[in-house]
């Protein structure tokens, strides 16, 4: 699948969260409902789609505060041993809504999973 993140996806872009971030903006053309990005991999309701190199640098250099351009770039799907629970009833709309801005700065995010 490819995937192009444009100029105003880096602008609208929120750094260190996988649902807002660039990648996750870009990848919401090509896919429909929650989509996150963690794990080297971007997760949607129908599956889990592999990042290649370029795509884990770009996030390295976005989330770090670095200037970032715009790039494309194929997302392989891949058959997961498991896959998040994307959209939680009781919780809230998505994975990044259960971790506390706090939590995500330190880097305690705990991943919640459901076996398929």
């Amino acid at each position: 699948m490819r995937i192009t993140v444009t100029k105003e996806d880096i602008f609208k872009g929120i750094r260190a969260d996988c649902s807002g971030c660039p990648i996750a903006l870009a990848a919401r053309r090509k896919f429909f409902g929650e989509v996150d990005v963690f794990a080297g991999h971007i997760w949607t309701q129908s599956g889990s789609y592999r990042l290649p190199q370029v795509a884990l640098d770009f996030i390295q250099k976005f989330d770090t505060g670095k200037k970032a351009k715009p790039f494309e770039f194929e997302a392989r799907r891949v058959k997961p041993f498991f896959v998040p629970d994307i959209r939680f009833r009781d919780y809230g709309s998505s994975i990044s809504d259960l971790v506390s801005p706090n939590r995500r700065r330190s880097g305690e995010v705990d991943t919640v999973i459901r076996k398929t």
